[in-house]
């Protein structure tokens, strides 16, 4: 082809001037240049449609993998106190690393918008065709001016200790989002979409392993004691000699260093793992169906009730997907359509991974080793993690859900409209309500009290846009050749219920912004599932 292109020059110059042409002096001539220069930065637009693909697939899965794997030093960063009758979590290291987290997702997420503007330009988004995407927009905005309006700007920026959650935060997690709707090929979105499902099978293992006591030793997990109550009413200096009561109870935590988080990351893992099993391959199916297994067993051992949750509505959406699919299947002919036939497999592999689950769950039970330690955990978080827990802990009546969302209501009331600031909890403490423990365990609420009424409206309104984009994703894609549709769906509902009994937090938020990405990538270029034709996964 450069031949030619000489070839060509040649004739034309020799034509107009009768002088020999010299390739090397117009060598970039059959090249587009980028803001008319001849750098080397034109590779993006001469980059063809595949080029950008892989870009946007590789660095999906990279982004991903780094979000998981700065977890593990994380993990190991929460050293058991040497000496100490107790295995309890040790936060002086823990901060520092929270901070990396951070900053490593803020990264990921940076150079996410960066790999979204090449597919940008590369029409592989089309901007114009996507006017929701200004709700992200309003999303950042909302949270820009709690910021600025907050007691104390630098912690709504950083984020608090561990939590790290502030507004820079907030724009790595719309990074991910970025980076999810780059994925306009299938091919990478299943890659992407496997990649979680190992890490959350991986996360499950080591969950697992932590809730074993005989192996508690050489595998810690920091729930292996949970902070019960002051001993006799004891002063809070007492409490910090060690005067406080404990529990003994092995939570699984699994690398996210919160029961809570794994049960979010577990959700979502699960949704796309049962998606496989019941969609995927022989091979696949055995996989992915062990898997389902594994997860469902850590999200018991969690003994948290959003963890649960999750899995529970995974199986009872994807149980409806399938008798859903069945029926189309009935009413279409899905193989003259180029699609294919998936018969009741789908349905029996949703109802054999929920068998199982269950009896999982009837063998933990009926050793009697299985407690809901909820309000437990949330204190040990509160307490030995960070130490910013307001008051003694005490059982409470009307249970500790009604409690917090009952406190975070009357710290709404006192800023509705843009909330107290990201992860700015000292406002809350200060405004003499008193939250008992930094969160209200409702994903939805906390918004609302950090970011206020505009904050929430702006993320709920990309909840249900993602939604509806959800449901007609499955039913246009179901018999085609991709099959992710009814996992994305499920993943995504999954984890926005069981969200209302639990937080957001580094090491399993990412995922979930990854998934409405890769939900809003079916409609990136303003022609719906063009893609999705027989042979698209060739």
């Amino acid at each position: 082809m450069s031949a030619l292109f000489i070839v060509i020059g040649r004739d034309k110059n020799m034509a107009k001037k009768g002088a020999t042409y010299s390739a090397k002096s117009d060598r970039h001539a059959e090249h587009k240049h980028l803001f008319g220069s001849g750098g080397k930065s034109d590779f993006i637009i001469n980059m063809t449609a595949q080029g950008a693909q892989k870009l946007c697939g590789v660095y999906s899965i990279i982004a991903i993998l780094l979000v998981a794997l700065s977890s593990i030093p994380y993990y190991i960063a929460k050293a058991v106190e040497s000496g100490d009758e107790y295995n309890m979590l040790n936060s002086a290291d823990g901060q520092t690393l929270a901070f990396l987290i951070m900053t490593l997702l803020v990264a990921a997420g940076f150079i996410g918008m960066l790999v979204f503007m090449v597919a940008c330009v590369k029409k592989e988004i089309v901007v114009g065709k996507n006017k929701a995407l200004w709700l992200f927009a309003g999303v950042l905005i909302s949270a820009l001016i709690s910021t600025l309006a907050a007691d104390d700007i630098g912690t709504a920026f950083f984020g608090y200790l561990d939590r790290a959650e502030g507004f820079i935060t907030i724009i790595g997690y719309i990074g991910f989002f970025a980076v999810g709707m780059t994925l306009t090929n299938a091919v990478y979105r299943r890659r992407a979409a496997n990649t979680v499902v190992v890490i959350g099978s991986a996360n499950a293992l080591m969950g697992i392993l932590q809730s074993i006591p005989a192996l508690a030793k050489w595998i810690p997990g920091y729930y292996n004691y949970l902070f019960i109550d002051y001993i006799n009413n004891v002063s809070k200096a007492e409490y910090f000699n060690r005067y406080a009561g404990y529990d003994a109870s092995y939570a699984a935590d699994g690398f996210t260093c919160s029961p809570f988080a794994l049960g979010a990351l577990l959700t979502i893992a699960f949704a796309l793992a049962l998606n496989n099993a019941a969609y995927g391959k022989f091979i696949g199916r055995v996989l992915n169906t062990a898997a389902c297994a594994l997860m469902a067993g850590a999200a018991i051992a969690t003994q948290t009730f959003p963890a649960m949750l999750g899995i529970a509505v995974v199986l009872l959406t994807a149980f409806i997907l399938a008798i859903v699919g069945a029926v189309k299947e009935e009413q279409a002919d899905t193989e003259s359509e180029g699609g294919k036939r998936f018969g009741k497999a789908p349905l029996l592999m949703v109802l054999l991974c929920g068998v199982i689950s269950a009896a999982i769950f009837g063998g933990i039970f009926a050793t009697d080793n299985f407690r809901m330690r909820n309000e437990h955990i949330m204190y040990t978080d509160s307490f030995e993690r960070l130490g910013i827990a307001y008051g003694a802990h005490s059982a409470h009546e009307d249970g500790i859900y009604p409690t917090l969302w009952y406190e975070g209501a009357l710290t709404f009331e006192n800023s509705p409209v843009i909330g107290v600031g990201p992860d700015n909890w000292a406002t809350m403490w200060n405004s003499g309500e008193g939250m008992e423990i930094d969160r209200t365990y409702n994903e939805y609420l906390d918004t609302a009290v950090t970011r206020g009424v505009l904050g929430l409206a702006f993320y709920a309104a990309v909840i249900i846009v993602t939604l509806i984009k959800a449901a007609r994703i499955f039913r246009r894609t179901f018999g085609k050749a991709d099959k992710l549709a009814a996992g994305l769906f499920t993943a995504f509902l999954a984890y926005a219920v069981q969200a209302f009994f639990n937080i957001s937090a580094l090491c399993s938020t990412p995922f979930f912004y990854l998934v409405i990405g890769i939900i809003w990538s079916y409609d990136a270029k303003g022609r719906p599932l063009d893609e999705i034709k027989k042979g698209s996964e060739k």
